[in-house]
């Protein structure tokens, strides 16, 4: 009689088959193992049991890696491990860390967007949720340090929240100036237009002779040496 336990390991290769995934060893087989191990997952799957379906799923270079493996491949971490030391380019984890770190957030980009770009990257490395918050935290806006500390939040998603209470404080902020600043340009206008009309232009100037002084603004009046005086005067 058949156990469940044997059944389950004829069964593995053929769900790992029908479920499409392959690697060719030509790509990043972080992310090869990242679809296997949800895969695996969803369906209830113990890891260790994939290995078995190896042969089945992997073509190409990859296939020809397993069969000339100087020994046999017993669990998944074993797997795992000895797909990214022969398929991962040199340096990888150090170009890694480096794009991570020039990954930060611009001035009005949404806060969601930045954490899943940044989470994309972080999904290959062995890096566990704590860690993968606090690279997020240290790479968003100074304004969102300004309103929320790194003890403040446990998960991505208490995170965003904080976040996205800052950005609609800076959005309320933003409407005010925009209602203000065209109001605020008005009043200056009316203020200049107020400025012109009492400097006449240089066309507004009359002359009047006589030996007394007219009462004109200061600045706006000079002796002539024949006596007169020039005055400019608005219309």
């Amino acid at each position: 009689m058949t156990g469940h336990g044997d059944r389950m390991k004829v069964e593995t290769p053929d769900r790992v088959r029908s479920s499409g995934i392959r690697y060719h060893g030509t790509s990043n087989p972080l992310e090869f193992l990242g679809k296997m191990e949800e895969w695996a997952k969803g369906c209830g799957i113990n890891k260790n049991a994939l290995v078995q379906a190896m042969p089945f799923i992997l073509e190409g270079a990859a296939e020809d890696w397993w069969n000339t493996a100087p020994s046999r491949v017993r669990t998944w971490e074993e797997l795992r491990r000895k797909l990214r030391e022969y398929f991962l380019p040199p340096r990888y984890q150090k170009q890694l860390d480096v794009q991570i770190g020039q990954l930060r957030q611009k001035e009005g980009e949404p806060t969601r967007t930045y954490a899943m770009e940044l989470r994309k990257l972080l999904r290959f490395p062995d890096y566990s949720e704590e860690e993968k918050m606090d690279r997020i935290y240290k790479n968003c806006r100074s304004k969102i340090k300004l309103y929320e500390r790194r003890s403040g939040f446990s998960s991505l998603t208490e995170f965003l929240t904080l976040a996205e209470e800052v950005e609609e404080v800076e959005a309320a902020e933003r409407q005010e100036i925009a209602i203000r600043e065209p109001q605020e340009d008005l009043r200056r206008k009316q203020q200049e237009e107020v400025v012109v009309k009492t400097e006449p232009s240089d066309k507004e100037i009359q002359t009047y002779y006589g030996t007394g002084n007219i009462p004109v603004s200061p600045g706006y009046h000079h002796r002539a040496r024949n006596g007169a005086v020039r005055v400019r005067i608005s219309g």
